[in-house]
């Protein structure tokens, strides 16, 4: 049985595949530079492909074919590869004449018929079950869920446990802390979107937090470490280049 075959059951009100997917691709990629120098970060090659169309494969494997390009940086670059490349899914384009930031450009959605949008950077890869995440987002009635990852980060020092009266407690070698990580991946509905401006430039972080405080219902859909690949840096790239995606 395939992936969307399995749990189309409970979407059958839904077409999957019209939900648009929406790919935030519009910015310079200066992390990975001098190669975005030369070559929008989503048309970066990863073992074989471009970052976007592994995001794009990802999605086609749960019958989702609707896709949106936010694009600015090398826009020209960016129509060409794409129009003359992928079969069996409509792309389409939101063209920033500014700088947006990372959610500023979701504004140009009001107008669709969709209710609900996936959001994903294009230097992430994530392996979970979409359906899945959708089925949730949709019966919780979030307004916005976030797919997150658990992360552990060391601290490679011994780190002083001091007292009140300034004299040492203990050392601790190397504690570690534990974090729910942001992937850069999201489903937001139309209500969400409408408090973003016409032409604001707004970061997702920024936008979550407006809507936190206007008591928007958020949820989290945590994934496995495994299930996330963030390609936005050299040194990230570098390591997961030598793992099977």
């Amino acid at each position: 049985m395939s992936k969307i075959d399995k749990n189309q059951k409970n979407f059958s009100k839904i077409d999957i595949k019209k939900i648009p997917v929406i790919i935030m691709a519009g910015g310079e990629g200066k992390r990975l530079l001098p190669h975005t120098a030369i070559l929008p970060k989503p048309l970066i090659p990863y073992k074989g492909k471009s970052l976007a169309e592994h995001i794009i494969s990802r999605f086609k494997e749960y019958g989702l074919e609707n896709f949106i390009l936010t694009i600015k940086y090398k826009s020209n670059l960016m129509k060409a590869y794409f129009s003359n490349l992928i079969n069996d899914v409509k792309i389409s384009f939101i063209y920033e004449f500014k700088s947006l930031g990372t959610a500023g450009s979701l504004h140009k959605l009001i107008k669709k018929k969709s209710q609900n949008f996936f959001v994903i950077n294009c230097d992430t890869i994530i392996r979970c079950d979409y359906i899945s995440l959708l089925n949730y987002h949709i019966e919780n009635k979030h307004d916005l869920t976030i797919v997150v990852s658990k992360k552990k980060q060391v601290f490679n020092y011994g780190s002083c446990i001091v007292k009140k009266n300034g004299t040492l407690k203990e050392i601790v070698e190397k504690p570690s802390s534990t974090h729910l990580a942001n992937t850069g991946m999201y489903i937001i509905n139309k209500k969400s979107i409408k408090n973003i401006k016409k032409n604001e430039k707004i970061g997702m972080d920024k936008l979550i937090s407006r809507l936190v405080k206007k008591k928007y219902k958020i949820g989290i859909f945590p994934i496995d470490d495994d299930e996330w690949q963030d390609l936005g840096s050299w040194d990230k790239f570098l390591i997961h280049n030598k793992e099977i995606v």
